[in-house]
């Protein structure tokens, strides 16, 4: 008999018989973190080669099973079974299943196939249907998709390639045919009662979320599947065939045989077998270059032996935990991934939308809190919309203990306080947390509760989350721990052992003290009764919110000389200035607390203001503008984008703030405070830069109807500028008749470079 007919071959072309396509396991691709050889191991995990082969029960990735085919019947179409089993990969690009029957003429495949397929559809409840789901919104299903975090690992596309660039990503082309909506829907409610292996993890979606989301993927199948009955014959032989497959290697059955072991790992060659490439009596993948390599790579070298350090990498990788989160320079979400992270609280910048840092992440989180984070769906970040994914604890229930294995830092002493002390020292933690002290609660909830700021994390879940040795170690220099955050340096650095070293470890354990009452703990002044002007002191005061003169990320600072400035940290530019009091707060700014001055101000420019470069551009690239006809920020990266990236701040003893920014590898300290001279009030800025080469940096200083003066001085109608010694450039805006900008070149030395700007208010 001929192994083939034509007709037959024909007519399985539409099966896509002769089609392979390369499994796609995200986070184990070349730029994978893993050495060469650990990617291997990781990767026989991903395609469960354990299963089959004895002698791998020692590794990490034995765990790993093919999804639950107990009710596989009610919940995946026929034509899709069909086309899957004939080809895998050829029906759902990028999957992980091998193709079982590439060896078999092609009748006989088709025999195969359909019986296969009418032994999987009889596994069921009596050939009932699954129960119809409520019917889906696929426009708030879309909306879902886009936000909670399905992005990371499945791009933006349906049916064609995704714009993302990793070629790992899983698509999902194949859902349409493959489910109704309702058994869509379920398994997307609780999909690691199927997949229990948990690649597919649970976003906790409600019964509705997960119709809406159901109804966009399907793209307009048929709500309930229809029951179907088996020839019994097919079945019978089917069934047999699944085991004469050992397809119970990946897919454990009741009332079937268990698998037969086939080859040991050490018996494993690259050449042969599944890895060789070609058909023959065996699992047929068609693995890419760097799979094979990377697989090949780990059978000669051996298994290596397991440790926590290991343990770690291997989970994040096969789970594709860093296309989200970072961790030792490694991952983070792409620009392409981080425009579409979204959040409730813009103020808050990029710690407000994109995902956490996992470095000493077993430093920082209690083993209890980070279990209900990865398994429980806690969320300490109401206010961003991505979601963190539970992958089962059945799978990742060992990495809590791991990373704290991992993850040390020095541990501080936190000492029980006596009896006697206890109400002295939980009341100075109470005023301390307070708008009467460091105003902690002007960015952080407090028990639900907004003292009308950014409602940032909730402070009073500080305790049961975060362990005191990084709690003691953030509160000392927040920046050291998490770049970028906006939380200002409350103590500066002081001698070891020193008084100013001994009152701040006096005041952070004070607060936390105060902390650890949980919801016995006093609600702390500015939380429930904000005020509406602030007034200044004798000391500096900083405020942080929303400003329609400072942006998002408003820092405002006012002096008792009387004269104040605001700072846009989210593009690193003075914006604003003005003389008086300081400003009016306002509570009404979709849960960030507005300020503005209490006096007219001078408004300067918000776009970034520094450019390496040789030669100023031609046109300034200017901060994206949103309206309420296009209320969305068309670049949320647009800082980034020209290499901008805020570093926190620090306060001095009178108070006053240092700004720490960076362009590229130039670090930036910008501070800025009133002097005098005779009848002149002015605001001097000074400028530390720290670059590693000699470089030029050019200042767009100011921007409007400027005259320039003498002794390198630069007017508007509001303001004066004076400017160091410095080549500068004063040229018309590209448009006619919008004014001038001054853009000032700084040389920079290798090492530390200092300028001084004053800014004279005119009016």
């Amino acid at each position: 008999m001929k192994r083939t007919a034509l007709p037959l071959a024909l007519a399985f072309i539409g099966l896509g018989i002769d089609s392979h396509a390369v499994p796609s396991i995200a986070g184990l691709d070349e730029n994978s973190s893993l050495a060469l050889a650990e990617a291997g191991e990781a990767l026989m995990g991903e395609l469960q080669c354990a299963n089959c082969h004895a002698g791998g029960a020692e590794y990490l990735f034995a765990r790993k099973s093919g999804p639950d085919l107990s009710e596989v019947g009610q919940r995946v179409s026929s034509v899709f079974l069909m086309k899957f089993l004939a080809n895998p990969s050829d029906a759902h690009k990028g999957t992980r299943m091998p193709d079982m029957l590439q060896a078999l003429p092609v009748k006989e495949r088709e025999g195969a196939v359909k019986a296969l397929t009418a032994f999987l559809k009889s596994l069921g409840h009596e050939d009932e249907a699954l129960p119809a789901w409520e019917v889906g919104d696929g426009a708030r299903g879309k909306a879902l998709f886009e936000e909670v975090g399905c992005l990371a690992c499945h791009g933006d596309s349906l049916d064609g390639p995704s714009r993302k660039p990793v070629e790992s990503l899983s698509t999902l082309a194949h859902l349409s045919g493959k489910y109704s909506a309702s058994s869509l829907a379920q398994f997307l409610h609780e999909p690691l009662e199927v997949r229990k292996s948990g690649r597919m993890p649970d976003f906790h979606l409600s019964s509705r979320e997960a119709a809406d989301l159901a109804q966009f993927l399907v793209q307009g199948r048929p709500q309930v599947a229809k029951a179907e009955q088996a020839e019994p014959q097919k079945v019978r032989l089917g069934k047999r065939l699944f085991v004469q497959l050992n397809c119970v290697a990946c897919h454990s059955l009741k009332d079937l045989p268990p698998p037969r072991p086939s080859l040991p790992f050490k018996d494993l060659r690259r050449d042969r077998g599944c890895l060789s490439g070609q058909k023959g009596n065996f699992p047929f993948y068609d693995l890419s270059s760097f799979q094979r390599k990377a697989i090949g790579e780990c059978l000669e070298e051996g298994h290596s032996p397991s440790s926590p350090e290991k343990s770690v990498k291997q989970a994040l990788a096969a789970f594709n935990c860093l296309a989200c989160h970072e961790r030792g320079g490694q991952g983070g979400p792409s620009p392409w991934l981080s425009l579409r992270m979204k959040s409730s609280q813009e103020g808050l910048g990029d710690h407000g939308r994109i995902p956490p840092s996992l470095d000493l992440v077993g430093a920082k989180l209690k083993p209890l809190w980070m279990r209900k984070v990865m398994f429980d769906g806690q969320r300490a970040r109401p206010y961003a919309h991505t979601r963190m994914p539970s992958f089962g604890e059945d799978n990742l229930g060992l990495l809590p203990a791991l990373f704290r294995e991992v993850d040390e830092i020095e541990e501080v002493e936190f000492p029980e306080v006596g009896r006697k002390k206890r109400g002295e020292v939980r009341s100075a933690g109470h005023k301390l947390v307070g708008d009467k002290g460091l105003n902690c609660v002007a960015c952080h909830l407090f028990n639900g509760k907004s003292a009308g700021g950014f409602e940032g994390l909730d402070l009073l879940a500080s305790y049961d989350r975060i362990e005191p040795s990084w709690f003691y170690r953030f509160m000392r220099s927040p920046r050291s721990l998490r770049p970028g955050i906006v939380m200002p340096s409350y103590w500066p650095p002081g001698r070891e052992g020193g008084e100013a070293d001994v009152n701040a470890s006096i005041q952070i354990r004070a607060i936390w003290h105060y902390l650890s009452y949980g919801q016995g703990a006093p609600t702390p002044s500015g939380v429930g009764n904000p005020g509406t002007n602030l007034e200044v002191g004798e000391l500096a005061r900083v405020y942080r919110g929303r400003s329609r003169i400072a942006g998002y990320r408003g820092i405002s600072v006012g002096f008792p000389e009387g004269i104040h400035y605001a700072f846009n940290a989210e593009t690193g530019t003075l914006t604003g200035l003005w003389k008086g009091d300081f400003v009016s707060v306002g509570w009404g700014g979709q849960g960030a607390g507005n300020f503005n001055p209490r006096s007219r101000a001078v408004q300067l420019a918000q776009d970034v203001s520094f450019q390496l470069s040789e030669a100023a551009p031609k046109a300034w690239p200017l901060r994206p503008e949103t309206t309420k006809e296009k209320p969305v920020n068309p670049n949320p990266l647009y800082p980034k984008n020209l290499g901008y990236r805020f570093r926190g701040y620090s306060l001095d003893d009178l108070g006053i703030p240092t700004f720490s920014y960076a362009f590229g590898k130039i670090q930036m300290e910008d501070s800025s405070r009133p002097e005098s001279s005779g009848d002149v009030h002015l605001l001097r800025r000074r400028l530390s830069i720290t670059s590693p080469y000699a470089a030029k940096v050019l200042f767009r200083a100011l921007v409007g109807k400027i005259e320039a003066g003498p002794d390198r001085i630069f007017a508007t109608p509001e303001v004066r500028l004076t400017i160091p010694r410095a080549a500068f450039e004063l040229r018309d805006f590209p448009a006619p008749g919008e004014g001038r900008e001054l853009i000032v070149s700084l040389i920079l030395d290798e090492g530390v470079s200092e300028f001084s700007f004053d800014y004279e208010i005119l009016r």
